[in-house]
């Protein structure tokens, strides 16, 4: 069962006592090292927030195919459209049945030059920038509240890790739109909607509509009929470290030496984001 977490206590914009946040850790990494996943009421973002981005992103998914083309992802920003069956998460089974709308942190920065779709969706751009926005002030949040949790020397050590959520320059935060479409007779042998695979950051936050149907880092093919039928839709925000940070050095928990071991072959966010891009498959 999906254990369910009152993040009233610790949302963003609220003052929280030490109290507080130690019961609100306790459960959050108790629920995170045992299932690994953790629903979180009350988080300080609105239903109706989410739905308005959805709804936006539903414009650009509804639109004509050619016109959706215009807007296809930019191999070297990752921002754009990606269209029907032409992105895989395992190399080993058919394209994902589904498309997608990438957001990478670097597009909320006016100089980047992304290419929005006004065109599809006019609100869709503004939108997104905010809801982004309140997405990492719950990472922030989160990343302090499990730092509490796994009792490390310095609660703010994984927030300061990840400083440029949302900026030019790296990694740092995106949001992806994903569209999964009615199931038609089209399906190849093993084909899923989302193939098994395991995210490259820190947390993921997902928004998931009243569809359901996650198994845990995968989507299937649904076997009954009116989930074949029905649309499903989520959105999910991917928080990073900053480029710079040594994925590989071990935390400081309390009590340990105020000096850490020096880390023998060291693995920076980006390299390792580097790398598991070009592990990724791709149709353009």
């Amino acid at each position: 069962m999906l254990p369910i977490i009152d993040f009233k206590q610790c949302r963003p914009g609220v003052e929280v006592s030490d109290k507080e946040i130690n019961e609100t850790a306790k459960l959050l990494v108790d629920a995170l090292s045992t299932v690994g996943f953790a629903y979180l009421k009350n988080c300080g973002i609105k239903r109706e927030t989410v739905e308005e981005a959805r709804n936006t992103a539903d414009e650009i998914f509804n639109a004509p195919t050619d016109k959706k083309k215009i807007y296809k992802r930019n191999p070297i920003t990752t921002f754009g459209y990606i269209g029907f069956s032409t992105e895989k998460v395992d190399p080993a089974l058919p394209f994902d049945y589904k498309e997608a709308f990438n957001v990478p942190g670097c597009a909320l920065d006016p100089s980047v030059g992304a290419k929005w779709p006004h065109e599809l969706s006019p609100n869709f751009a503004p939108l997104t920038k905010s809801f982004m926005e309140e997405c990492k002030s719950l990472s922030l949040i989160l990343l302090e509240v499990i730092a509490v949790g796994l009792q490390l020397k310095d609660r703010h050590v994984l927030e300061n890790a990840h400083q440029h959520l949302n900026l030019k320059h790296s990694f740092g935060g995106a949001l992806k739109y994903l569209y999964y479409p009615p199931i038609k007779d089209d399906v190849k042998p093993e084909q899923k909607r989302l193939g098994e695979h395991s995210d490259w950051g820190s947390i993921t936050l997902l928004f998931v509509d009243n569809t359901g149907g996650l198994q845990k880092h995968r989507i299937n093919i649904p076997q009954k009929e009116w989930r074949r039928n029905s649309i499903r839709r989520s959105i999910v925000y991917f928080a990073y470290p900053d480029n710079d940070v040594v994925i590989n050095q071990p935390l400081q928990f309390k009590g340990d030496a105020d000096v850490p071991d020096p880390v023998k072959d060291p693995i920076t966010a980006l390299k390792y984001c580097e790398i598991k891009m070009k592990e990724a498959h791709y149709v353009y």
